[in-house]
């Protein structure tokens, strides 16, 4: 098997390079475009009730996309201003050159994203995922961390089978049976987790040597002409933290 890595960060963002230096510091309809993906943060919330809307005085259309490599191609043809990116893909979109600009670390490596393997599978411990069948999604902080994994146990690609393929196509795999692990974030983690089991969050991954990161970007042309924007937008996202952390009680199954 080819190293896989590579080819992805070149497939996946092949697009960036041309529109490298593309960027609009609005989308046509007037409104700000955010890219977002499905993930356990607080601040979801504002985005259905409309609170990043009411805190910047600007209109926003939200947009979801399966990974962040989906959100950098997007930017990179002036699509999306604006985004909720891990540090895998932001880390590959900058090296090809993409001009943008984190402005709000929003987690670090924690247990939001983990490595599941199947029960039955006869995974016990990191060291038997040699010759096992695993995907993670696509130049995304997980498969960035899948791929730590296996070298971290002295294993290559070539001693398990890696897919790098969409979360949603990772869900349908494992409920056919067709994979032994995966590492996912929510809400793919709560579906495997059904019938299978954490072999390592992120946050032991870390621990072990590859931590990394989500955080909120901004084409940097962007950044330069909406100072005021980011800071509200950030500071709606840091209130809802600090809720969450602050108030755990307020944030149950009622909420």
């Amino acid at each position: 098997m080819k190293p896989i890595l590579p080819t992805l960060l070149s497939a996946a963002l092949a697009a960036v390079a041309p529109f490298a230096a593309s960027t609009i510091a609005e989308a046509a309809s007037g409104k700000v475009v955010v890219g977002y993906q499905t993930d356990a943060l607080p601040s979801s919330v504002a985005i259905a009730n409309g609170d990043f809307a009411k805190a910047t005085g600007t209109e926003i259309d939200f947009r979801k996309f399966n990974s962040g490599a989906e959100i950098f191609a997007a930017i990179a043809s002036g699509d999306v201003q604006v985004g909720y990116v891990g540090s895998s893909p932001f880390a590959a979109a900058v090296s090809r050159g993409l001009d943008v600009k984190a402005f709000h670390l929003a987690t670090i490596s924690g247990t939001d994203e983990a490595l599941v393997v199947r029960n039955g599978s006869g995974i016990e411990k990191p060291s038997d995922l040699k010759g096992k069948k695993l995907a993670a999604a696509p130049v995304s902080t997980d498969h960035y961390q899948l791929l730590a994994v296996l070298k971290q146990e002295k294993l290559t690609e070539r001693d398990a089978q890696v897919f790098a393929i969409p979360q949603p196509d990772i869900v349908a795999a494992w409920n056919r049976g067709d994979l032994d692990g995966a590492f996912v974030w929510d809400p793919a983690l709560t579906e495997l987790k059904k019938t299978g089991k954490v072999l390592l969050t992120s946050r032991e991954v870390a621990d072990r040597g590859a931590p990394t990161f989500s955080a909120w970007v901004a084409t940097a042309a962007f950044a330069k002409d909406n100072p005021a924007f980011l800071k509200s937008f950030a500071g709606t996202v840091e209130r809802y933290s600090a809720s969450f952390r602050n108030d755990k009680a307020a944030w149950g199954a009622g909420f």
